[in-house]
């Protein structure tokens, strides 16, 4: 069985960019706010098929993931929201990028590791325990 701390080596891209995806003002915004929003980065198509695959896995149809790489709200499940909670339980995954090549493509995806990379001045990147919190409203704590 595989680790689950397992590092995933994202493809190098260090001969392919000539230019930087962000401007200047934008780095800055970075550095300054230690976030920056990038609009329309992800086309909404894609959110759309990444909810769809996530609800997937969450729901234990399509690719199959050990359970141990689901977090399920417990508050949730023990009111029989389901044999296993449905969506709506599940806190949190983990690991999904090297089950699922849809989730996989995205997290390695162009255009999101070039903001990275410029985000992070290195061309030396690692996906590293990949998680999607999907935590329900009004719900957590324990």
């Amino acid at each position: 069985m595989e680790t689950a701390n397992r590092n995933e080596q994202l493809p190098d891209r260090s001969r392919l960019r000539r230019r930087r995806v962000l401007t200047d003002d934008q780095l800055a915004d970075f550095r300054r706010d230690g976030f920056l929003v990038v609009q329309d980065l992800i086309d909404p198509e894609v959110t759309a098929r990444l909810a769809e695959r996530t609800d997937l896995i969450a729901l234990g149809r399509g690719i199959a993931i050990d359970e141990q790489y689901i977090q399920r709200e417990a508050s949730l499940v023990a009111a029989g929201a389901g044999a296993r909670g449905g969506t709506t339980a599940v806190r949190r995954m983990y690991q999904f990028a090297r089950h699922d090549e849809v989730l996989r493509g995205h997290a390695f995806g162009a255009r999101l590791v070039d903001v990275i990379t410029d985000l992070l001045a290195t061309h030396d990147l690692k996906l590293y325990n990949p998680q999607l919190f999907m935590k329900p409203a009004y719900h957590g704590g324990e």
